[in-house]
């Protein structure tokens, strides 16, 4: 079999016109799609500051100080039944922050 024989065979499947048009298809999506994938999506920034600020210096001393002022108030058992739903609301939210804190410090970002 020559050279020229063995190219025609090669190259016979692909002048199909559907191979050619999903062979297009297929380098259109190619050089589309990464350009609309990795946009950045309108929530990122807002969610990235977020986090930021939750897991800053002044966030830590807050939650630190939070915690053991409520646990504090807990064992007083000062305020009622409203007091105590509010404290524990308040010490939940602010181990919910050293929490993130926590995992962010063990695993990064």
């Amino acid at each position: 079999m020559e050279k020229k024989e063995l190219i025609k065979l090669m190259v016979k499947p692909f002048t199909d016109p559907v191979t050619m048009f999903y062979a297009f298809a297929l380098l259109a999506l190619y050089v589309i799609v990464p350009q609309n994938c990795f946009a950045a999506l309108p929530w990122e920034t807002p969610l990235t500051m977020l986090q930021e600020s939750l897991t800053g210096p002044v966030a830590r001393l807050a939650a630190s100080i939070t915690v053991v002022v409520c646990g504090v108030m807990m064992a007083m058992g000062e305020g009622g039944q409203f007091g105590r739903t509010a404290i524990k609301l308040v010490m939940g939210l602010s181990l919910a922050i050293l929490g993130n804190q926590f995992i962010t410090a063990m695993f990064g970002k």
